[in-house]
């Protein structure tokens, strides 16, 4: 069983979780298709948790982390054009945990730029849509803005070695990183979020409530075939 940490009671009963449903069978202690859902209840009866019977898939290795931040959930005006290169560059760190899988920095980056709006951005026509690599001259834009909050020196290294060979072929330094549409993605989609990186080398984008050590699971029955949350495991 492993159970699900800090999920208010009105979207319990709204039987809606990390946007999937479960069949309306989260609170009766029944299963919902092939996963027993049994709800935690604290003081004065109060739903604080769910326990589900579930595969788990990974663990989390490490979250993202952005110690100088006042709040995840307001943009500071003073940081409006450094949020989005310290986010980026964020992603970028944690590709370094399972460096061989990328095969070169640049894989790395594109990697890194895809997670950190989530895989998803606006279309020519204003719609949401799959991005691939559709950012990827924002992102290079974005190093050489940020090269000085790269702490890591073996990541600067890096990150100066490739903007060398990239120079002439992209943005200059002075491009305002609001104006670029990985940008203003970033500003919208990181609120309230974080980063990490799995066991496996999975690089995602989460809820800021994520903790290394947290496990990711598939339950069935969650609203599609591969339902992912994120969870204590409690054995």
């Amino acid at each position: 069983m492993i159970t699900l940490r800090s999920i208010p009671a009105s979207v319990l009963e709204g039987k809606v979780l990390e946007g999937k449903v479960l069949e309306g069978k989260v609170l009766g202690g029944k299963k919902s298709r092939d996963s027993k859902v049994v709800p935690i209840k604290g003081g004065g009866g109060v739903i604080e948790g769910i326990s589900v019977e579930c595969h788990i898939y990974d663990k989390i290795h490490e979250a993202g982390s952005f110690p100088d931040r006042a709040s995840s959930h307001e943009v500071p005006i003073q940081e409006t054009v450094s949020w989005p290169i310290k986010w980026l560059l964020e992603f970028l760190r944690l590709t370094y945990y399972n460096k061989n899988f990328y095969g070169n920095f640049k894989n790395q980056l594109q990697a890194a730029t895809r997670a950190s709006i989530g895989g998803v951005g606006f279309d020519q026509e204003a719609k949401l849509a799959r991005v691939e690599n559709d950012r990827f001259v924002d992102a290079i834009a974005f190093l050489q803005s940020g090269v000085l909050y790269v702490r890591e020196k073996r990541i600067k290294r890096e990150v100066q070695k490739f903007l060398t060979k990239s120079s002439g072929k992209h943005f200059s330094k002075n491009k305002d990183t609001l104006r670029t549409e990985l940008g203003s993605e970033i500003i919208g989609k990181s609120l309230g979020r974080l980063p990490f990186v799995t066991r496996k080398g999975h690089l995602v984008l989460s809820s800021e409530h994520v903790e290394r050590g947290d496990v990711v699971a598939v339950i069935k029955g969650g609203g599609g075939a591969s339902s992912f949350y994120y969870a204590q495991d409690t054995g």
